[in-house]
């Protein structure tokens, strides 16, 4: 009850600080997880692509009977 007005404050303040703490946990979550996860994924596509061309190359290479052959 508010002492000034004489009104009863019926809104609940359980689950208020949950509300509260949501968008910093969003940005540690955001910052601390899945920019890392996002470098790591960048990293594996890349090796991945340079894996494969260098596979492409050597088979290539291997079925060539001498250096001067394109």
């Amino acid at each position: 009850m508010h002492l000034t007005t004489g009104r009863v404050d019926r809104r609940s303040q359980t689950g208020a600080s949950q509300l509260a703490e949501f968008a910093p946990v969003l940005y540690i979550l955001f910052f601390l997880v899945l920019m890392p996860l996002l470098d790591l994924a960048t990293t594996f596509v890349a090796g991945g692509i340079q894996y494969l061309a260098t596979n492409d190359f050597a088979a290539k290479a291997a079925t060539q009977p001498d250096y001067s052959r394109p």
